[in-house]
């Protein structure tokens, strides 16, 4: 047994080796041994001479290079938006956000090793604007560095048509769209622009009748509705097509730069490309007497398609958005930017006002605009035209699929009937 081949005794396992190949394989290349170096052993030194233990070079192996605090922040901003291609960063373009992201660097706001990069930042829009719309006010959040006077150090490398009025802390997750519970566009319009074509010039007036009508036509709006027919490549049915609108106010008339215009104010959830602008080209052309009452109900139906004119971006402009919900949480900040209404009132009578009209002077944007929309104009219904051919060419694909199915159906008939002949006289 055992006992006879280990001579009649059992020695102890410490005395055999467990393994002899890898005891050979360890004894030819014995494994190297890590050294645990501790925090205290590699930052210290220990001077023999004096028995005291050196102080290492720094105390932090990463120095500091940001001395100031680093925060989640709401900017509180203007803009004048004929200078600009819209509010979000486009490559080759000057937009509102590429204009403002440099401001905010060269203001110390944005570390060198985050400039151009909105994701390290994290950049977040309220409220995208398109090409020529203006904003009273319009919020964009971003992780900035507060260092002193980072307002004024921004707005010293803006150009005057943009501004930043306020800012204020926001949590690590807020995004602007989402927390948004709704916005309110303003549209100025020179009065003219609704005269109806069979009252002479000289007679006209924007008296409180005319507001009142103005005011009936913009009520059909109030409400939830499908607006595919005020925007582009979205169809009738569409989820995305509904929106729901608050209020829609015309204000008196006012003179600015020697033109009477009024203002008209829409407060809704969201809005979708070109909605606003529709609207209100449709409101102008019922006045006009160029359009009924009814086709703007009629365009209001998911199962209609109805042309509806397209007013310029000129006098378009975001009021304000509104974070109702965020408001009324007491840990925060409110976003209510009364801190900042007189900056927004003067930027908006003295700054925004005065320049929409006066390009309008220049460039006689509406007069021009009323003329491509004549009734009288054969590309007026452009759009009603091609829909309809489009229409056409369906309806057309449409029934020959349907002939073609026949056919097909015929010449099954046809088969199985030859083939029952054939079967019968098998038989």
């Amino acid at each position: 047994g055992i006992n006879a081949e280990y001579g009649g005794s059992h020695p102890s396992m410490s005395d055999q080796p467990h393994n002899k190949r890898k005891q050979q394989r360890h004894e030819k290349n014995p494994p190297k041994r890590r050294r645990t170096v501790y925090t205290d052993e590699k930052n210290t030194k220990k001077s023999e001479e004096e028995g005291k233990q050196a102080l290492p070079e720094t105390t932090d192996p990463k120095p500091n290079k940001r001395p100031f605090p680093k925060r989640n922040i709401a900017l509180l901003l203007g803009y004048e938006g004929s200078g600009f291609q819209g509010l979000q960063r486009n490559p080759n373009a000057v937009t509102i956000d590429s204009v403002l992201e440099e401001a905010i660097f060269k203001a110390g706001g944005i570390m060198p090793e985050n400039a151009n990069s909105f994701t390290k930042v994290c950049w977040r829009l309220c409220a995208r604007t398109d090409k020529g719309v203006s904003a009273i006010a319009n919020v964009v959040t971003l992780k900035a560095v507060l260092v002193p006077d980072l307002l004024e150090k921004i707005n010293q490398n803006l150009p005057e048509n943009l501004r930043v009025f306020d800012f204020y802390p926001v949590p690590k997750r807020f995004n602007p769209k989402r927390r948004c519970t709704g916005r309110i566009y303003q549209y100025v319009i020179p009065t003219y622009v609704f005269k109806p074509k069979s009252v002479p010039s000289e007679e006209y007036v924007f008296d409180d009748a005319m507001r009142e009508k103005v005011q009936s036509i913009l009520n059909l709006y109030r409400g939830t509705h499908d607006f595919h027919n005020f925007t582009k490549g979205i169809p009738g049915g569409d989820p995305s097509a509904k929106r729901y609108i608050l209020s829609f106010e015309c204000s008196k008339p006012i003179i600015v730069d020697g033109t009477e215009v009024v203002l008209l104010s829409v407060h809704g959830q969201s809005f979708i490309f070109h909605q606003i602008r529709k609207m209100i080209g449709t409101v102008v052309m019922i006045l006009r007497d160029s359009l009924s009452t009814d086709i703007l109900l009629e365009a209001l139906q998911p199962d209609k398609h109805v042309w509806t004119p397209l007013v310029p971006s000129l006098g378009l402009m975001l009021k304000r958005p509104l974070f109702e919900y965020h408001n009324d949480d007491p840990t925060y900040r409110a976003l209510s930017f009364e801190s900042a209404k007189e900056k927004l009132e003067q930027f908006e009578n003295q700054v925004l006002l005065p320049n929409i009209l006066k390009m309008e002077k220049e460039k006689q944007t509406f007069k021009i605009w009323l003329e491509k929309n004549d009734p009288d104009n054969p590309l007026l219904h452009k759009g009603e035209i091609l829909h309809k051919a489009k229409n056409q060419k369906s309806n057309v694909k449409l029934d020959s699929d349907l002939q073609k199915n026949q056919v097909s159906d015929n010449n099954q008939e046809q088969i199985l009937k030859q083939d029952q002949t054939e079967g019968e006289k098998g038989n």
